[in-house]
């Protein structure tokens, strides 16, 4: 990882800026989907605008818009991705679903 994504991502304003809260309920199925355009996420990271460093951050860090939107990127893999980047994310080497643990018991019986 670079020194220009750690110092990016290193404030606590982009972990504010994204911070989803996720509360299981039948409400929180229903609510309806949303999405931010490229110029709120450089916004929201505390760029000027979509600009060429906005664009140099995200390809850097790995986050991508949605496949066939040039400028709608989902907040969760946002978030997600910067999560990775700072290393709070759990351990990605263990099935996180079900099904990822059903093939890891079948491929182990093989």
């Amino acid at each position: 990882m670079s020194s220009f994504v750690r110092e990016a991502i290193s404030g606590r304003c982009v972990a504010e800026a994204l911070s989803l809260r996720h509360t299981p309920t039948p409400d929180a199925i229903r609510a309806p989907v949303t999405m931010m355009t490229g110029a709120e996420l450089a916004i929201a990271l505390r760029f000027d605008g979509t600009t060429s460093a906005f664009r140099k951050f995200c390809k850097t860090a790995g986050i991508n818009p949605l496949p066939g939107r040039k400028d709608c990127y989902d907040p969760v893999a946002v978030r997600h991705q910067l999560n990775a980047i700072q290393g709070l994310v759990a351990n990605q080497s263990e099935p996180t679903s079900a099904l990822d643990r059903s093939r890891m018991r079948r491929d182990a019986k093989r």
